[in-house]
């Protein structure tokens, strides 16, 4: 619905309920970005990431957060990581954008 600011406060209200809820940060990790909130929607995929370490999303969204905030190295690592646990997503922008990145 475009409501982000709702969205950041709906998922923080769940959050507050369940602090271990890695798919609440993700989300709103995804409503910040869209609020040019990028650090903070880094710092909430990275909480996504912590609480659950097999969450490829959250690796694939802070990928490209990063690459898009001219972080490209860092970027770059994340998506592999995503496509590691299998994000086809992540394999396909790795191919277009990150080869440099991910050589060694």
């Amino acid at each position: 619905l475009n409501d982000h600011d709702g969205a950041v406060d709906d998922f923080s209200m769940a959050i507050r309920y369940n602090r271990k809820f890695a798919d609440a940060y993700n989300s709103r990790g995804l409503a910040r970005n869209a609020l040019k909130d990028y650090t903070g929607a880094v710092d909430d995929f990275t909480r996504a990431i912590e609480i659950s370490p097999m969450y490829s999303a959250a690796y694939y969204n802070r990928g490209i957060v990063r690459i898009n905030n001219d972080q490209e190295e860092s970027g770059c690592i994340d998506l592999s990581k995503a496509a590691e646990l299998g994000n086809f997503q992540a394999q396909d922008f790795i191919r277009k954008f990150c080869a440099c990145y991910l050589m060694n």
